[in-house]
């Protein structure tokens, strides 16, 4: 895939967007798809479908480093204690896996919608994939875990702070669920385990100070 858009927290933003008058839309395949219509199926509607992306699996490959401040993103603290943890919290993403798909849903979106995805998803890259899309007449993107994001994990992994919120699982649980028995069968088997611990915790989020 062509990365168009590299935004991430410690790298400058580089852009380069198709033609203007495409329609966007976004292939969601983690907590995003709790924001979608739950009346969506796999028979396309104006405002979206239930899809496939061929050639990867999910798994829980990028992390956020929860001592440093961002300004415009986040942090967690543990809900009984009110202490930030030296923890890396970490986040689904997509790995190349030929001959596996992983599900989701394609949405339309506008530009100013994908500038606060943009903002929002601080250790990914945007990339497009329209061509595993051919029956959506739009540039589709998604997002990928950034370099530093994956870092993250691997040095969580290494120092053996590597954690998972709670509510995040719980919410991309409750978004596939809510698209039917199937699809979040489909959700289980095309995704790694996270294994790291799961453990309570309360998001506080950062003022975008310029």
């Amino acid at each position: 895939m062509d990365a168009r858009l590299i935004h991430d927290d410690d790298s400058e933003c580089a852009t380069h967007q198709p033609r203007s008058c495409d329609a966007q839309w976004l292939f969601a395949y983690g907590s995003l798809v709790a924001q979608c219509p739950r009346t969506l199926t796999r028979n396309q509607r104006r405002d979206g479908v239930i899809a496939d992306l061929p050639g990867y699996r999910r798994t829980w490959g990028v992390a956020m480093d929860n001592r440093v401040d961002i300004a415009g993103y986040k942090y967690y603290v543990d809900p009984d204690t009110g202490v930030r943890p030296d923890v890396r919290v970490a986040f689904l993403d997509l790995a190349p896996d030929p001959g596996h798909v992983v599900n989701g849903v394609c949405r339309p979106v506008t530009w100013g919608q994908l500038h606060e995805f943009d903002t929002r998803e601080r250790q990914y890259l945007r990339v497009d994939v329209s061509s595993a899309f051919s029956g959506i007449d739009a540039t589709v993107w998604t997002y990928i875990g950034s370099p530093s994001g994956r870092q993250r994990r691997t040095d969580g992994d290494r120092t053996g702070t590597t954690v998972v919120a709670r509510a995040y699982r719980d919410t991309v649980l409750a978004g596939f669920e809510g698209l039917g028995r199937d699809e979040y069968a489909a959700f289980v088997s095309s995704t790694s385990e996270c294994g790291c611990p799961v453990i309570p915790l309360v998001r506080h989020d950062l003022l975008d100070v310029r």
